[in-house]
C-alpha cells in the first residue's frame, strides 16, 4: 500500500467517508465509477469486513470518478485529503463546487472568506443556498448578518436576519443556533422569547434550542441549572444534541469542582 493511500484507508476506517449515508443516491449513468464506489462502500459495511484491498478499490474507484467529472467523488475526496494535504484538498473541493456540489461550494465560500476574499464567498455561499438546503441556508444568513457589522451595511444586516428568522422559527435548529450566537444587535430579542414559549407550551422540538438560549444567556440571563433542566428535557425527547450538550454541561461541573 502507498503511504498517501494507507493514510486515506486510516481516515476511511476512522470516518466512513460518510458514504454510506449517501450510497443509495445514484447519479446519471455517466458517474460509473462514483456509483461503483458507493456501492462497493455499501457492501464492506453491511459485511462489518473491511480489508484493505476493499478500501483501496473504494480509493481508486473515487480517483476514477473524480477525475470523470463526479461532484460527489472530488467532494469525498476533498473531505479525505483535508487532514493530510490540505492543498489537494483544496483543489477538489473547489472543482465539487464549480460542478455544483452545494456542500462543496458552501466549504469554498468558508475558504475564500478566511482568505479576504468577502465578495467572492457570498457569491458562492448563495450558490450553495439556492440548492434548497435549510442548515446552508442558515449559515449563509449567518455570514450576511455578521459580515453586516464589518461592512457597516444595514441592507445586508436585515437580509441576513431575516433569513435566519425564517428559518429559526420554521424549526430549523442551525438557524436557531445561529440566532443564539448573534446577541450583539438585539435584532433577536423578540425571537429569543418566541423559542422560550415554543418550548414552554410543551413543543418538543424546541427543548433543545430553550437550553441553549440560557446556556449562553442569549436575551436572558445566563443560567445553566435552567439551562440542564431544558438539556434534561430534550434528551428525554430523543435530541442528540441535547445529550452533547447536557453532556458537556456536567463535564464542566465535574472539571470545576
Amino acid at each position: 500500500m502507498a503511504e498517501l493511500d494507507r493514510t486515506l484507508a486510516a481516515i476511511y476506517h476512522a470516518e466512513q467517508l460518510k458514504l454510506c449515508d449517501e450510497c443509495n443516491d445514484i447519479s446519471d449513468g455517466t458517474d460509473k465509477a462514483n456509483q461503483l464506489a458507493r456501492l462497493a462502500c455499501k457492501s464492506m459495511f453491511c459485511s462489518y469486513v473491511i480489508a484493505d484491498d476493499d478500501v483501496l478499490k473504494v480509493i481508486a474507484l473515487l480517483k476514477q470518478a473524480a477525475s470523470l467529472g463526479s461532484p460527489k467523488a472530488n467532494y469525498d475526496l476533498g473531505c479525505m485529503l483535508n487532514k493530510i494535504d490540505k492543498d489537494r484538498a483544496a483543489e477538489h473541493i473547489k472543482t465539487a463546487a464549480e460542478l455544483g456540489h452545494p456542500l462543496a461550494q458552501a466549504r469554498y465560500a468558508v475558504r475564500l472568506y478566511s482568505e479576504g476574499d468577502i465578495n467572492a464567498a457570498i457569491q458562492w455561499y448563495e450558490k450553495a443556498a439556492s440548492h434548497g438546503d435549510k442548515d446552508i441556508a442558515a449559515r449563509f444568513g449567518m455570514l450576511l448578518y455578521m459580515n453586516s457589522f464589518i461592512e457597516n451595511d444595514p441592507q445586508q444586516r436585515a437580509r441576513g436576519s431575516s433569513m435566519i428568522r425564517e428559518l429559526a422559527r420554521g424549526g430549523n435548529i442551525q438557524a436557531q443556533e445561529c440566532m443564539v450566537y448573534s446577541t450583539m444587535g438585539g435584532d433577536f430579542d423578540e425571537d429569543y422569547a418566541w423559542l422560550l414559549a415554543q418550548a414552554e407550551s410543551g413543543n418538543a422540538q424546541y427543548f433543545y434550542i430553550a437550553g441553549f438560549i440560557y446556556d449562553q444567556g442569549a436575551g436572558v440571563k445566563k443560567d445553566l441549572k435552567t439551562a440542564k433542566t431544558w438539556y434534561e428535557k430534550a434528551v428525554r425527547a430523543r435530541s442528540e444534541l441535547g445529550g452533547l450538550r447536557l453532556f458537556m454541561l456536567l463535564e464542566n461541573e465535574a472539571t470545576n469542582q
